[in-house]
């Protein structure tokens, strides 16, 4: 990964001896989510590098491991997917669709602004749409959108929304 030289950069070092450079906890947690620390593949590690990556935004202790009841919470599904589908795009792209799915299916609405995000959690509550949007790499990007009546889910290219 190159990165453009910035006297704003800072280096992070996670608990598990990664080190990321970014502009700030906000851009780190993008780094790690894009990077090495997928939550589907081992999620006490990506749970220590964000709760570190939290400690250095907002200056609060963190726990090195997890509880398992927050390691419980984190991979709870909060509402129904119904049928899901993939469009021919995303299928092109050759990734692995499932843990983006989970992690909508668990809340984590991806890279979306805080409206958007609060938008979701409303959501849950009034019954209307469920949007998530991820960075896949290579500059690519995926939504899934599930529907108001929690009767489908769709994955898909922004272009082709």
């Amino acid at each position: 990964m190159i990165l453009p030289t910035n006297t704003n950069m800072t280096t992070y070092h996670t608990i598990d001896g990664a080190t990321f450079t970014a502009t700030d906890a906000t851009d780190l947690m993008s780094q790690l989510r894009q990077a090495s620390f997928n939550p589907e593949k081992d999620l006490r590690s990506y749970c220590r590098a964000t709760a570190r990556a939290s400690k250095m935004q907002n200056g609060k202790a963190h726990r090195p491991w997890p509880s398992d009841a927050l390691v419980a919470d984190i991979l709870t599904p909060r509402f129904p997917l119904g049928k899901t589908y993939a469009t021919p795009g995303t299928l092109a792209l050759g990734i692995d669709l499932a843990s983006y799915m989970r992690r909508h299916h668990c809340g984590d609405w991806g890279d979306l602004e805080a409206e958007d995000k609060q938008a979701n959690e409303n959501s849950l509550k009034d019954g209307t749409r469920i949007l998530s949007c991820y960075q896949v790499g290579g500059g690519k990007r995926i939504y899934i959108i599930t529907e108001a009546s929690r009767q489908s889910t769709c994955v898909l290219l922004p272009e082709e929304y």
